[in-house]
């Protein structure tokens, strides 16, 4: 089996969730209880592989032929598509929603303020 075979076969995903966990687990080391540390590495392995979960770095974006991110982690494209959004809401009508009880409710109160202004114009004298 020459090494593109074996490139072939290796599991990418199990490679980048070990990298990933040795690096977090160098910054980590310190703050773990020894004893702990390898149920922690392994834990955190687990959920790296199953997940996916990789770093892609601007190195990696700049080779992939990716837009670079500004600043805050966005690319121009994200930030256009997020303000669009943000536009498109501002613009959206306010609907109102009133519920049912409030509107059913509404009949009686004006049977109810009726009686009472029949009442204060039979008392007031006009």
């Amino acid at each position: 089996m020459n090494a593109f075979e074996m490139s072939m076969r290796m599991n990418l995903r199990r490679r980048r969730a070990e990298a990933l966990t040795s690096a977090v687990m160098d910054k980590l080391r310190d703050t773990i209880p020894y004893d702990n540390r390898n149920d922690v590495f392994y834990a955190m392995l687990e959920v790296f592989e199953q997940e996916g979960v990789e770093i892609v770095t601007d190195y990696i974006r700049q080779e992939a032929g990716l837009s670079p991110r500004g600043p805050e982690g966005w690319t121009l494209e994200e930030l256009h598509a997020l303000e669009e959004k943000r536009l498109e809401a501002l613009m959206r009508p306010i609907q109102y929603v009133m519920p049912m009880s409030e509107i059913k409710g509404s009949d009686e109160s004006l049977e109810s303020q009726r009686a009472n202004s029949q009442i204060m114009k039979k008392y007031s004298g006009s």
